[in-house]
């Protein structure tokens, strides 16, 4: 698995999405997924997130 930094991820949605312009009415959105470093397969609770 890629990990990626915040920057990262704008800027490769800059050059993959936005390769032609700067958007103008369109947006896009970014979900960020919850991993336990410790076991990766393990549901994380709401409450430490």
């Amino acid at each position: 698995m890629t990990r990626l930094t915040v920057d990262e991820v704008y800027a490769y949605i800059r050059g993959v999405c936005f390769k032609t312009g700067p958007p103008g009415t369109v947006g896009a959105e970014t979900e960020w997924f919850v991993r336990d470093t410790a076991d990766p397969a393990a549901p994380v609770p709401p409450d430490r997130t």
